[in-house]
C-alpha cells in the first residue's frame, strides 16, 4: 500500500525551517546572482539600454549565472533535507558541469508544457505536474536523467498522485508569492510615499530592481518546498508487486 504524501502545511513548515535555519549557506549563491544583475541595472541607469549587444551580452551571462545558481542550491538544499555536509566549493564545480544538461531539460520541460496549453489547454496543465521534477532528476540522480529520459521519470514519480502534488506545487508557492507581493507594494508605497506613477522610468526602474532582489531571496525557500516534495514523492512511491509463480 502506497504512503500518503506529507501534508501541505508539514511541507510549508519544513520547507521554512530548511531555508531559515540554513540562510547564511544561501547568501553566497544568492549574492552570486547579484552581481551580473546589478552590472545589468548600472548599464540601464547610465543609459546604455540602446546599446543592444552590451544588453543580450549582460541577458544571456544573468541566465547563464542564474542556471548556474539554480543547479547550486538544488544540490545543497537536498543534501541539508538529507543532513549531509554542504561543501560549497564542491557544489559550486558540480553545478558548473551540468549548465548544459540542465538547460536544455529545463527548455524541454518548457516545451511540452507550452504545446500541450496552445493545442489542448488542459494536457499543459498535466504535463506541469507531471514534468515539474525533470529537472531535479536531472541533477540528484544519475540514471535516466537526461532529457526524455529525466521527463519520464519525473512523471513516474508523479503517475497516481497527479493532485495530491499538484496542491503541494500550488499552495506553498502561491503563499510565498502573495506575501511577495504584499511586501514589494509595502516597501515601494513606503519609498514613493503613496505617489504611484507606473509611466515614471525611474519608478518602473526602482519596481524592477525590487521584484528582481527579492525574488533571488525567495528562490531558496521555493527550491526547499521542490526539493522535500521530490524527495517525499520517491520515500512514498509504492513498487509494483511482483507476480508470484506457483510451483508445479
Amino acid at each position: 500500500m502506497a504512503q500518503k504524501l506529507i501534508s501541505i502545511s508539514a511541507l510549508i513548515k519544513k520547507g521554512w525551517d530548511l531555508y531559515i535555519n540554513n540562510l547564511q549557506i544561501f547568501l553566497v549563491p544568492i549574492t552570486i546572482s547579484l552581481i551580473p544583475l546589478t552590472i545589468y541595472y548600472l548599464t540601464i541607469s547610465l543609459g546604455n539600454s540602446q546599446n543592444t549587444l552590451l544588453v543580450m551580452l549582460l541577458n544571456a551571462l544573468i541566465i547563464i549565472v542564474n542556471l548556474w545558481v539554480a543547479i547550486i542550491l538544488i544540490i545543497a538544499i537536498n543534501s541539508l533535507y538529507k543532513k549531509q555536509a554542504v561543501n560549497l566549493n564542491q557544489i559550486y564545480e558540480i553545478a558548473f558541469k551540468k549548465i548544459s544538461s540542465y538547460f536544455w531539460v529545463t527548455i524541454l520541460s518548457v516545451l511540452v508544457v507550452f504545446a500541450g496549453l496552445i493545442l489542448f489547454i488542459i494536457p499543459g496543465f498535466i504535463f506541469m505536474v507531471w514534468y515539474s521534477f525533470a529537472p531535479f532528476i536531472n541533477i540528484l540522480e544519475e540514471k535516466n536523467n537526461k532529457g526524455p529520459g529525466a521527463l519520464k521519470e519525473s512523471k513516474n514519480l508523479v503517475l497516481g498522485r497527479w493532485w495530491p502534488t499538484f496542491w503541494r506545487l500550488l499552495i506553498p508557492a502561491l503563499i510565498v508569492y502573495l506575501i511577495l507581493i504584499i511586501v514589494i507594494t509595502g516597501i515601494f508605497y513606503l519609498i514613493t510615499n503613496g505617489n504611484l506613477n507606473l509611466e515614471s522610468i525611474n519608478q518602473s526602474l526602482m519596481i524592477n530592481i525590487l521584484i528582481s532582489l527579492t525574488s533571488l531571496i525567495i528562490t531558496p525557500l521555493l527550491i526547499s518546498y521542490s526539493v522535500i516534495l521530490y524527495n517525499n514523492l520517491k520515500e512514498t512511491k509504492s513498487t509494483p508487486k511482483q507476480n508470484k509463480t506457483l510451483p508445479v
